[in-house]
């Protein structure tokens, strides 16, 4: 309904014909323009926040904007108010905004994604050259109509944004979380033109992958993943981003103004520079500073073309992604779903493939029961997603982390083809933090200490939510002694995610702090752990032994083992399960039925002998049988 005001507010200049849509700060209408003939689009302020800003300080922003003449800038016809109604006038253009064609396809083609970017920057340049800041650049702001782009609202968003404070008071929610910059987020008033390259970077990460770089439940959530995490590299949701445009969105969304482009066209210019359309390409391999075996896959690059995205696979991998790295068994048969919803619309996706077959292996290696499929099964199953992955794509980079991770369990006593698997599957996407994890992980097993913190330490700089990586370098730091380091990483694991840290990083965290004297707090860390996941108790009940015997209670300690090896059960355990359960027999003073346990162990493979390095273990070295398990698991060994 068309408010009487605002009819008889306008009478012989506008007619108001209907309304085109409503959003949080203003109505639009259709109107006639009658001193000119032309139609108009009509923008009618909130009452809230014309209140607020006042018709003064809303005429000279308006003005400001008025002066403002490009053609992808969409300019300001008039300006007016009555009554604490205030309203302005634009030309009305066909077409729709940026938000309904990304609802409409999810994701762009790349080469019109980048056109787009390029008209938006321009116009960007040219109001940034005449001291004119956006502020509040996101898809409902760019207009596109036969091809081209518009930006708009330039003045409403100076208004805005230049008096945030008093605004946020009166309880309108002002800007829009996920592409405000950093420093607008918290609340500086004077932001440069570094701010609105930000934005733009952010709108394009959508344009591309279909999602914004940082998304949450509420504004909070998306400004803490901000802080927190590092800066999402496109090419992880869609491979087919040129290397470039990667590294140039990544620059962009650079939490420090000082460290993104100078402007937004050398955004642009550095987002087009070595693309060909959807031309695949990839990374340079960058060693940061890990002595990783050089592997060469020029021999093996085929550019080819790529269609764009099926819609909403984006979103569907993105989802399966963030489970996987919960590392729980629900969640990670609710990623398998996530990644069969990309199988359904495009079947011979590589990505969608090979997480599945890696996510089968993990259900496998850690035991977890999934669809009452037999470990055998599990492992048929991985492999032959696996080998689907690699037929559909050779140069995936996903598939080729599948199939390094399959070997790694194939040899489990040297890991043969794993670590050069590993290294050519970082050679084609340096950017997967799981990647990174998982060859951490063998360079630790097979005794590469050194190399193995530097992966971590990679794995972690590409994705700070991912607990686990800290938890397995904080395991290297404390069994090499250096327990006051140890201990500040495992701190900053449980900081890294305080919703979803795993269970296995309260028990080392509780191991690290029972080690430093801190008995309670290893307690609380035990009880947590055993809350969290009550499918796999077999390491928080260990800790809890442990910390019953520091308190003095070796009753309480007796009947928390009888627990854990009840949960154990009668099979032969995994590597990590015996290395639990025999530190729980040494600590109560069972020393020989802990080298049972260590003799149980399935396989004696590289992983048995890293945990057999751990200062629990002392106690056995000079048991015979102790010894000769060792030197069947050592990867420099004859095996067995």
């Amino acid at each position: 309904m068309i408010p009487d005001g605002l009819v008889s507010a306008l009478a012989g200049r506008y007619t108001i014909e209907r309304e085109l849509g409503r959003g949080g700060m203003a109505t639009v209408y259709l109107a006639q323009d009658l001193r000119h003939g032309r139609a108009v689009a009509l923008k009618v302020l909130d009452p809230q926040l014309a209140h607020a800003l006042g018709p003064e300080r809303f005429r000279r922003e308006i003005e400001i904007a008025a002066r403002l003449q490009h053609p992808h800038i969409l300019t300001v016809f008039d300006s007016g108010g009555v009554d604490e109604i205030l309203w302005y006038t634009m030309p009305f253009v066909e077409g729709e905004t940026l938000r309904d064609r990304l609802t409409r396809e999810r994701a762009l083609d790349i080469p019109a994604a980048l056109h787009l970017l390029g008209e938006i920057a321009d116009g960007l340049d040219y109001a940034h050259g005449q001291g004119v800041i956006h502020r509040d650049i996101k898809p409902e702001n760019i207009l596109l109509s036969r091809g081209h782009a518009l930006i708009t609202d330039f003045g409403i968003a100076r208004a805005i944004h230049g008096d945030r404070g008093r605004l946020t008071s009166t309880g309108l929610a002002i800007g829009t979380p996920a592409y405000m910059s950093p420093e607008q987020a918290a609340g500086d008033r004077e932001v440069e033109a570094a701010s609105d390259v930000y934005s733009l970077a952010a709108v394009g990460f959508e344009m591309v992958t279909g999602e914004p770089p940082y998304s949450g439940p509420t504004a909070l959530a998306i400004l803490t993943k901000r802080v927190a995490g590092p800066v999402p590299s496109p090419r992880r949701f869609r491979p087919a981003v040129p290397v470039n445009a990667d590294r140039a969105i990544i620059r962009a969304l650079s939490p420090a103004p000082a460290d993104r482009f100078p402007s937004a066209g050398a955004f642009v210019t550095a987002l087009r520079e070595g693309t060909t359309g959807a031309r695949r390409t990839w990374p340079r391999w960058a060693g940061a500073g890990i002595a990783v075996a050089a592997v060469s896959v020029a021999a093996f690059l085929i550019v080819r073309s790529t269609p764009g995205p099926i819609p909403g696979i984006g979103s569907h991998l993105a989802r399966g992604n963030q489970l996987l790295a919960a590392r729980t068994p629900e969640a990670a048969g609710q990623a398998i779903a996530e990644y069969e919803a990309v199988l359904a619309r495009e079947p011979a996706n590589p990505i969608a493939l090979a997480k599945i077959g890696y996510t089968y292996a993990l259900f496998n290696e850690w035991g977890w029961a999934y669809q009452r499929l037999s470990s055998a099964d599990l492992h048929a199953r991985a492999i032959d997603y696996s080998q689907r992955a690699l037929a559909a794509d050779s140069l995936s980079g996903e598939a080729w982390l599948t199939r390094a991770y399959l070997l790694s369990a194939d040899d489990p006593y040297r890991m043969k083809g794993a670590v050069e698997a590993f290294t050519r599957a970082l050679a084609i996407d340096s950017t997967s933090a799981e990647g990174w994890y998982q060859f951490g992980q063998v360079l630790m097993a097979l005794g590469q200490d050194d190399r193995a913190i530097g992966a971590y330490r990679r794995a972690f700089a590409l994705d700070h939510n991912r607990p686990l990586v800290l938890m397995s370098l904080a395991a290297i730091l404390w069994q090499s002694g250096r327990l006051p380091e140890a201990r500040r990483v495992v701190d900053s694991a449980v900081t890294a995610s305080r919703t979803a840290t795993s269970p296995y990083v309260r028990v080392i965290r509780g191991l690290i702090e029972l080690d430093g004297g801190d008995v309670r707090a290893a307690h609380d860390d035990a009880d947590l752990a055993l809350a969290m996941d009550s499918n796999y108790t077999i390491p928080a009940r260990t800790l809890l032994v442990k910390v019953y015997l520091a308190e003095g209670d070796r009753t309480r300690a007796g009947a928390e083992l009888a627990r854990l090896l009840k949960d154990l059960g009668s099979a032969d355990p995994s590597p990590t399960n015996a290395r639990f359960a025999a530190s729980a027999l040494i600590a109560i003073g069972r020393t020989r039925d802990a080298v049972t346990m260590i003799e149980r162990a399935r396989p004696r493979g590289a992983y048995l002998w890293f945990y057999l390095h751990a200062a629990d273990f002392r106690a056995l070295h000079a048991d015979p049988r102790f010894e000769l398990v060792y030197r069947q698991a050592d990867p420099n060994g004859p095996g067995s």
